[in-house]
């Protein structure tokens, strides 16, 4: 993740750009599942797109995820 914001920081972006990235959705990648006493396994990631469903399009499968939820 760091090296990804390294090389968005070093970027030479519009405004306009900089608003398209800004926008997306917030993701929960579960990696477990809990039972009823106990909550999903799992961390955020923030995911471009217009909708849910182009979010989830957008980030692929995760090695270790058994769910996404956006």
């Amino acid at each position: 993740m760091k090296t990804n914001m390294k090389n968005f920081a070093a970027q030479q972006l519009t405004k306009k750009q900089m608003n398209e990235a800004k926008g997306g959705w917030r993701c929960y990648v579960v990696t477990k599942w809990g039972d009823d006493d106990s909550p999903n396994d799992g961390y955020w990631v923030d995911v471009p797109g217009e909708n849910a469903n182009e979010a989830v399009n957008n980030i692929k499968r995760p090695v270790d995820a058994v769910g996404i939820v956006c």
